[in-house]
This record gives structure tokens, sequence and C-alpha cells, in this order.
């Protein structure tokens, strides 16, 4: 199959299913109730306005994020297929939220809790995962 017929493919998808992701890019340190300034501590860290990322979303099948052990299963996982553009919101974002949920931002993904991969030219694929919800354990 040709690539460019791909590309056409996601394109009309994204133009008519596209949800929108925030992502929180910064963050701003404010003097807080215990500012030192001779210490330069007492900062308070608030997040600037979200981006929003335009993304197909998912819902990821456990099965498709069996870790090693059999009957151990990663749930609270979305695939979102964004634009090449926005990849990078993805990348710094220090916050990122879908339906009022927090999911684990790239900077703190330790486990692969974030996976990226490249779909097209223009066209990429994130697994993220709900932040707190990590890993439950399924015995048959």
């Amino acid at each position: 199959m040709d690539r460019n017929f791909d590309t056409n493919i996601i394109d009309t998808a994204f133009a008519d299913y596209a949800e929108t992701v925030w992502a929180y890019v910064t963050k701003t340190n404010t003097k807080g109730a215990n500012y030192d300034p001779y210490r330069n501590t007492g900062y308070s860290q608030s997040l600037e306005s979200p981006y929003p990322v335009k993304a197909i979303v998912s819902n990821s099948i456990p099965w498709s994020l069996q870790k090693q052990d059999i009957g151990e299963f990663t749930y609270g996982a979305i695939s979102l297929v964004i634009k090449k553009a926005d990849i990078n919101a993805i990348k710094f974002a220090e916050k990122i939220e879908f339906n009022s949920e927090e999911y684990t931002p790239y900077s703190s993904a330790l486990g692969n809790k974030v996976q990226i991969s490249r779909l097209s030219q223009k066209f990429y694929k994130v697994i993220i995962f709900l932040k707190g919800n990590d890993s439950k354990k399924n015995q048959y």
C-alpha cells in the first residue's frame, strides 16, 4: 500500500474524529507563603495555560500492553494519533489531561509509561498511561 494513501486515510479520519488532549507545557515559579529570598526557597509552581493537541483517541486493550509476567496487565492506557507538529507538546508537557483524567507525562515516564512511534511522515502514535493507576494484577 502506498504511504501517501495511508496518510490520506489518516487525514480524513483525523478531520472527522479528532478530540482535544490538553498538554500543560511549562511551569512558572511564584513566590509562595514560605518564600525566603536569602535561601532562594519557598516557591510555588503553577502550570501555564494548556496547549490543545488534536488527536484520535482510543483505549488500548489490556492484552496489547501485556507485561512479561503471565496474567499481569497494565490498565488505564490510551493511544493517541497526533500530528508531527504536536509531538513536542507531548514530549515537553508537565501534565497531560484528557476527559478530566491525568496521564503520565513524558518527562516523568519511567518504565515505558509513554511510548511514541512514527506512523507516517505527518503522524505519530503515542501511548500514555493513567497517572496513579499504572498497573494492577489479574490472576487467572
